[in-house]
């Protein structure tokens, strides 16, 4: 059986069982799981990753100490167990003796060296600061003040200890994101951005096997990989940027998984061929409309940023905009979040009881009107019909 992904907001994570392939794949002697990328990788370093289709894919090929697991627990990855000094600033890790894709046992100089690699003002990563500088001398040696992260130490082959300047409970966390996924600096001796598939020698379950820029990248199991072994001979993503053209290559057996877009899902659950194939799965992502003071200066009064908040009636754009296929957010942390509260105190859908923040509207000459914003140089569309939501407000503004 193949499957299908609904974008209620989604973490799209392989399944490697067999049962999972188009008969067109399980009738050959290769068990090759196709799955289709939306964009061509940005990059094939994890510690310049940013987007989510490149991490999704680098996530099958590098490993940190740490991950979530599929109930948002902290679990072990490359650390086999760790200690935490009773100050709550040291971090020592015992490593399991887990295995490079080029067959060379990892080390606890491999993660002082990948991490200082990423701080390292040469390597410029995007991200690197975000993620590690809690570690001890990490902002020093970031800003080239500094020959070396001396929070970070290996005591010998198998122990790893990371000192943090202050207790922070989240600091595990942190070390699930890419900055601290080690790689094998073999393959990239002058420590400069993995660019070539040869030189992405990671841990993970899967390794390198090509990369065709804007058309495929394909990855072969790892004979020798620490934990349940794949149960594909190869995991194929083809680079297809058009829905039309996923779907249609999901429908002719060309790719066993892809996500719907929710335009597409309608088509997909009339279908009695592929409507069983649906699955839906929780993505951590909360998408709202955001009203910067310091853009409009009517936004800076709390009582007309709360007038207009209780004017959106989120159930009718859950229902009628989005398809159903997204719930209600009542706070800033969606479900597949830890930390997540099912009854935070939020804003009702209340239009008729503004009072005082209906005058406030008025005075302020607040109205329904739209501005397009520059991001990052592109137009940015939120995934809200926003004509919609400005014809919801006319009758109430």
């Amino acid at each position: 059986m193949r499957t299908l992904i609904a974008l209620a907001a989604v973490v799209l994570v392989a399944g490697c069982g067999p049962g999972k392939f188009s008969e067109r794949a399980s009738a050959g002697k290769e068990h090759v799981l196709r799955y289709a990328l939306a964009t061509s990788p940005v990059t094939l370093d994890p510690g310049k990753v940013q987007d989510v289709d490149t991490h999704d894919l680098l996530r099958q090929v590098f490993e940190g100490l740490v991950d979530w697991s599929e109930d948002n627990q902290l679990v072990p990855e490359l650390a086999e167990s760790w200690e935490v000094s009773e100050d709550g600033k040291t971090y020592t890790f015992t490593l399991k003796p887990a295995k490079f894709h080029n067959g060379r046992t990892i080390a606890a100089a491999d993660f002082k060296w990948t991490m200082e690699r990423n701080l390292s003002p040469a390597y410029n990563s995007p991200t690197a600061q975000t993620y590690l500088d809690d570690i001890v001398g990490a902002k020093e040696f970031a800003d080239g003040k500094a020959k070396e992260v001396s929070g970070i130490r290996a005591l010998d082959d198998r122990t790893l200890q990371i000192e943090i300047e202050e207790p922070r409970a989240y600091f595990l966390g942190k070390l699930t994101y890419p900055p601290a996924q080690v790689v094998a600096k073999e393959a990239i001796p002058d420590g400069g951005e993995i660019k070539a598939i040869e030189q992405m020698v990671g841990t993970g379950p899967f390794k390198g096997d090509r990369f065709v820029p804007d058309q495929l990248v394909r990855l072969l199991p790892f004979e020798d990989y620490h934990g349940e072994k794949a149960k594909v001979t190869a995991l194929e993503r083809p680079i297809i940027k058009d829905s039309a053209t996923r779907v249609n290559k999901y429908r002719s057996g060309e790719l066993e998984w892809i996500g719907l877009d929710r335009q597409e899902l309608p088509t997909f659950e009339r279908d009695p061929e592929f409507k069983d194939q649906i699955q839906f799965v929780n993505r951590p992502a909360t998408v709202y409309l955001g009203m910067n003071p310091g853009g409009y200066e009517p936004f800076a009064d709390r009582d007309v940023r709360r007038a207009i908040g209780m004017a959106v009636d989120k159930e009718k754009i859950v229902k009628d905009v989005m398809r159903g296929v997204v719930q209600v957010a009542e706070g800033i942390l969606p479900p597949a979040v830890p930390g997540y509260r099912d009854n935070p105190e939020s804003l009702p859908f209340d239009p008729a009881d503004h009072g005082a923040a209906l005058a406030s509207l008025a005075a302020a000459s607040v109205g329904p009107s739209f501005r397009s914003y520059a991001w990052e140089g592109k137009q940015w569309a939120l995934p809200i019909d926003a004509a919609a939501q400005v014809q919801a407000w006319r009758p109430d503004l």
